[in-house]
């Protein structure tokens, strides 16, 4: 490739399979380039999401969500446990029935 390119800076002239080497050499190069392109928008989209995602967390609303959601789900639990001992047990009747 690179010896073809020389001839052709220097005005010598190709031939056509030096043409269809570096036609072949620039299609494959257009298309690495489409994938670098696609690779690189990829990895831009990802960092802006981080970065939205670093902004909320550094949100003085979000923190105090953050920090409000287990104390709730901590006196959820609480007000379970004392429902569930309040409620009184069905009495036991061991023996016959005498009625």
């Amino acid at each position: 490739m690179r010896l073809v390119f020389s001839i052709f800076l220097r005005g010598g002239r190709l031939t056509r399979a030096q043409c269809a080497i570096l036609r072949s050499e620039l299609n494959i190069l257009r298309a690495k380039l489409e994938d670098s392109e696609s690779q690189k928008e990829n990895y831009h989209n990802a960092l802006l999401e981080a970065e939205s995602r670093l902004e909320r967390s550094k949100s003085a609303t979000v923190r105090e969500m953050e920090i409000r959601l287990p104390v709730k789900s901590q006196e959820a639990q609480s007000e379970e446990k004392e429902e569930v001992q309040r409620k009184p047990s069905s009495p036991v009747v061991s023996g016959p029935v005498i009625g």
